[in-house]
């Protein structure tokens, strides 16, 4: 990527952060690299904003009672229907609430910058 520059996603930092030091004193105080790993924030936010979106996927709106998640085609004989090639409402599901989700968390970490207000 010579001479773009990358935008950093602002991840949160570790949401379980877990130390990775060279070893312990006698006090068991980590020593050594002050590293730390884990799950992201970021990634932590939008796993719980996934699982709302899915359990709560069924909608009485727009669908007719139908279920986000169901894999039939919506279109007879598979037709897509859209320019991405989605067949059914899990295809769009696919790729709409992981996106969706990363917004939640996204804005759950600019939330926690401010104190949590709107």
């Amino acid at each position: 990527m010579s001479g773009e520059s990358v935008r950093k996603i602002d991840d949160g930092g570790c949401a379980f952060p877990i130390p990775c030091g060279t070893g312990y004193n006698e006090s068991g105080t980590v020593v050594g690299n002050r590293a730390y790993s884990g799950m992201c924030l970021r990634d932590y936010f939008a796993a719980k904003a996934m699982q709302a979106i899915i359990s709560t996927s069924r909608s009485d709106g727009d669908f007719a009672d139908a279920d986000l998640l169901d894999g039939e085609d919506i279109n007879p004989g598979g037709v897509p229907v859209n320019d991405e090639g989605d067949r059914s409402r899990v295809d769009i599901s696919v790729r709409w609430v992981p996106a969706t989700a990363y917004r939640f968390a996204d804005a759950m970490i600019a939330a926690r910058k401010t104190g949590g207000g709107a």
